[in-house]
């Protein structure tokens, strides 16, 4: 976010932005719930593999992202949060990511990152954000699976 936010504002602007931006992202996250299929799609995975390992790769704040989970006991199913301090490529490549491994995304950096790594790619659509999200260029044949949410994916992975 800092890194973003330096493109545009001053450093002490920057600062103040983060402190409020901050306070509301603990907020949220103390009143949010897991997204609708998030859990059984969490214990489908290490029912079907229990040696994979799941990570979450946001461009949040380490801290609100640990909160949320203990929070709604989903600690256990993840192996590490990887935030705002690298790019998600970086954090990809020091992952040594490979084409067997699964990145879920909503956005254009999303794909992006995960076309740069090799990485499989699931496109979420219900929570998009239209300035962020691929073009059809970009999607087309350029991702293993585009659904909705979690619910919708645990309907096309049984199927």
């Amino acid at each position: 976010r800092e890194k973003k936010l330096s493109k545009f504002f001053k450093h002490d602007q920057v600062l103040k932005i983060m402190k409020t931006y901050s306070k509301e992202c603990h907020h949220f996250f103390l009143e949010a719930s897991p997204t609708v299929g998030i859990i059984n799609f969490l214990k489908f995975l290490k029912e079907k593999n229990k040696s994979k390992k799941i990570y979450i790769l946001s461009g949040g704040e380490k801290d609100e992202i640990a909160l949320f989970l203990k929070r709604n006991s989903l600690s256990t199913y993840f192996e590490d949060i990887l935030c705002s301090d690298k790019s998600k490529i970086e954090h990809l490549q020091e992952k040594h990511v490979s084409k067997n491994d699964i990145f879920i995304g909503d956005s254009q950096n999303d794909l992006k990152a995960a076309l740069e790594t090799g990485i499989q790619f699931i496109l979420f659509g219900q929570f998009k954000s239209l300035k962020s999200f691929p073009s059809k260029k970009l999607i087309d044949n350029n991702y293993l699976l585009k659904t909705d949410n979690f619910k919708s994916l645990m309907k096309e992975i049984k199927s």
